[in-house]
């Protein structure tokens, strides 16, 4: 199980790699929407189990609405500047709600368990899945477009909290942090991916990649990733409800070792939003 994880891992590392450094950022977008659509079918099986049907719909749907967005925003087909202020409004109202989601009810809905009987909450889900899906693609855009090291940080402070949340849990997890939700998830899991994520940023600093930002801002910075980490964590379990409701170990078996692709981005997609409206912020 771990061979295969460590092999699917390299893999994908080998083929995304190139594609955020080579490839134009037009493509980049169009290569990210059918990524972000594998994760949307992968969610509507969570949520319809008995219907395989209605998961490609959803995902198609998804498909449908960033491929209409992004050839408004270029203007590519619709050479309007008017079509283009209306989908960007668009975007922007779909980034916030997916924050307000993820920063407001996913946490009260992880402590109430608000989903106890599935098929009473699909609606909502799937509109939230709406949301949730959208909201990380247009997050992609600002972010890349912004500063492509700022995009790869980001991924960077995810990644290293999984995989020190992995290993040190593997090895030391004791005291359950959601036994109800995820028994394989701990406590000292936890600490020790915002153990690895304190690591990074301490690389980063000693080797002087922040000195050309004033104090206030790298306290910012730093004080972001902590809660970035801790949103991580909350997109994890939320998606580990979901299985768990829906009886699933994995919300798929597209990616060997790993499970399916939203296994794979289920940290990022209440991380991304939020570095965006943060960088909203900050600028």
């Amino acid at each position: 199980m771990l061979k295969a994880r460590v092999f699917t891992a390299i893999a994908l590392f080998v083929i995304f790699l190139p594609v955020f450094f080579l490839l134009p950022k037009s493509y980049l977008y169009i290569v990210l929407s059918f990524v972000i659509s594998l994760a949307a079918w992968e969610w509507a099986r969570l949520i319809w189990p008995n219907n395989p049907s209605r998961p490609v719909g959803y995902a198609l749907f998804v498909q449908v609405v960033l491929l209409f967005s992004y050839l408004a925003l270029h203007r590519t087909i619709f050479d309007s500047l008017s079509m283009s202020v209306v989908v960007l409004y668009f975007l922007q109202a779909m980034l916030l709600g997916s924050v307000f989601f993820w920063v407001v009810c996913a946490p009260y809905l992880l402590k109430v368990g608000l989903l106890k009987h599935l098929d009473r909450h699909t609606f909502f889900l799937g509109v939230v899945g709406i949301f949730v899906f959208v909201s990380a693609w247009y997050a992609c855009i600002l972010l890349r477009n912004t500063d492509l090291w700022l995009f790869i940080s980001i991924l960077i402070v995810v990644w290293s909290a999984d995989i020190g949340a992995y290993f040190v849990g593997r090895k030391w997890g004791k005291t359950k942090l959601a036994a109800l939700i995820s028994p394989g998830k701990s406590w000292e899991g936890v600490f020790g991916g915002l153990g690895c994520v304190l690591m990074v940023f301490c690389v980063v600093k000693a080797f002087g990649l922040l000195d050309h930002l004033e104090t206030h801002l790298q306290m910012k910075l730093f004080f972001s990733a902590i809660f970035l980490m801790g949103m991580s964590v909350v997109g994890d379990l939320f998606e580990s409800l979901l299985k768990r409701l829906a009886g699933q170990k994995d919300s798929s078996q597209l990616l060997p070792g790993h499970g399916g692709v939203l296994d794979r981005l289920d940290a990022l997609l209440p991380t991304l939003p939020i570095a965006a409206v943060i960088l909203q912020l900050l600028r």
